[in-house]
């Protein structure tokens, strides 16, 4: 308890000196997610009885405060509901329902702990997100702050996988407790997949930053580049490897001239044919990646996929509508188990998770999960995608919408291939660029708000706009 005491007290004296400061929220909002990535639960953790605390979770608590005190103060936006605000509302019940409706304490209260650390705290960063001031000028900052995490994240992340573990820092990184990848880059995040949809983000944001950039900051930002596109390799997952490609596709298409745009064509196919000349030979299914996982247990899980995605099936035409229960996934598939199909038995793939998301909202939600997290991922898709084309609005924002266009196609990529809901800290980073997306959207091209030509307002913006 007194621990807990410690650290409440320097929260709250962090975000007093933010008041003070007129610290950007959003920024710190970012602040306080990025910390949860470094020295999270693996860093340092106690229990205030059954519940963990962590200094990520003291700080979003702390946040969470702060934005409600600005809120009572009338030093907050207060935006009207719209239809994103329902979507998660809904969504938001839904999770909270099924849990409860469900065995709750199921394997040590997992669901319980889904629900709060996987779902809500998350849910926490859209709303304060979507209810802050978001300035041009704070979206400098995050991009500065995205990119300084990234050249962090990325050398981590390969000295970690050439076992130069004397410079990696957290020490967990490299503890015997976590084991799991051992062998390839995954950061603080002890996760491949969720380090590169990490090190993409932080990559995208790193590239707005050229225009602005003095020579010798181009040489670090070049040196960004090198690293981070490194460390996506050396995460050895042929989705954060696609993910990459597409993510590098977006980002030189879209800000390119018509007249480059038709090279880009002939290097997109040039790349299109290698990468099928390889899938057609084999070879990105038998290659040693973690460091206690053989070449040919790689290779089987591979062609156990499909068995994942029939035993899903199976279950959504049970419970079609509602699922089977949030969290329940491990509890409900073990009877859709004993059977075989296409001369395999399903019990070979007993041990596993479910590998796509999609499927894993389909059996613990049913449709009406899937569809109402599907809506969710296209409304950030959408909205980005609308910021981006707004002309009139200065680039920063623009830029902001590039960057949830290559969120979203990092999440949906490693998403058709692995359960991303469940990885820490995935969750975070979606609902905060949805939130921000949200905050930019209704404040900058809604209809009911001042038309674009008479954006922007604030002294920075219009400068940035001139």
């Amino acid at each position: 308890m007194s621990t807990a005491i410690v650290l409440l007290g320097i929260a709250g004296l962090a975000w007093w000196m933010a008041l003070q400061k007129n610290l950007s929220i959003v920024t710190a909002s970012l602040l306080v997610l990025l910390i949860g990535v470094t020295f999270g639960y693996p860093f340092f953790k106690f229990n205030i009885g059954p519940i963990p605390v962590t200094i990520d979770r003291v700080l979003w608590a702390s946040l969470i405060a702060f934005t409600g005190f600005l809120f009572f103060q009338g030093r907050s936006q207060n935006k009207p509901i719209n239809r994103t605000d329902i979507l998660i509302v809904c969504f938001a019940a839904l999770v909270i329902t099924s849990t409860f409706l469900h065995d709750w304490t199921y394997k040590d209260k997992l669901p319980l702990s889904r629900l709060l650390f996987f779902q809500l705290l998350p849910i926490g960063f859209y709303l304060v997100a979507r209810n802050c001031e978001i300035q041009a000028r704070h979206l400098t900052v995050m991009y500065a702050i995205l990119a300084v995490f990234g050249l962090y994240l990325s050398s981590t992340a390969i000295l970690e996988q050439r076992e130069i573990y004397a410079l990696v820092f957290p020490r967990f990184i490299v503890g015997s407790e976590y084991q799991e990848f051992l062998g390839r880059a995954r950061g603080p995040l002890l996760n491949p997949v969720s380090c590169g949809i990490y090190l993409l983000t932080c990559l995208a944001a790193a590239t707005f930053l050229w225009g602005q950039a003095t020579r010798p900051l181009r040489f670090g930002l070049a040196l960004l580049v090198a690293c981070s596109l490194t460390a996506v390799l050396l995460t050895l997952t042929r989705s954060v490897w696609l993910s990459c490609a597409v993510a590098i596709g977006i980002l030189c298409w879209f800000p390119a001239r018509p007249q480059i745009r038709g090279a880009l064509l002939v290097a997109a196919t040039l790349v299109l044919v290698l990468a099928s000349v390889t899938v057609s030979t084999g070879q990105l299914n038998r290659f040693k990646r973690d460091k206690h996982v053989s070449e040919a247990a790689m290779s089987e899980s591979v062609t156990l996929r499909p068995l994942l995605v029939h035993v899903a099936i199976k279950m959504a035409k049970d419970k079609p509508i509602l699922g089977h229960g949030f969290g329940q996934y491990t509890a409900a598939k073990k009877p859709y188990h004993y059977a075989e199909t296409a001369g395999q038995p399903l019990t070979l793939v007993l041990p596993y998770m479910q590998h796509n998301v999609f499927l894993s909202y389909l059996t613990e939600l049913g449709l009406a999960g899937m569809v109402l997290f599907t809506l969710l991922l296209g409304t950030l898709t959408i909205k980005s995608w609308r910021l981006w084309q707004a002309k009139l609005l200065p680039k920063e924002i623009r830029q902001f919408g590039l960057l949830g266009m290559v969120f979203a196609t990092a999440f949906v990529i490693n998403g058709m291939f692995h359960d991303v809901s469940i990885i820490p800290h995935i969750g975070s980073l979606f609902f905060l660029n949805l939130g921000v997306a949200e905050n930019l959207y209704t404040t900058r091209l809604s209809a009911r708000l001042p038309k674009p030509l008479d954006f922007p307002t604030s002294g920075s913006d219009r400068q940035m706009a001139a």
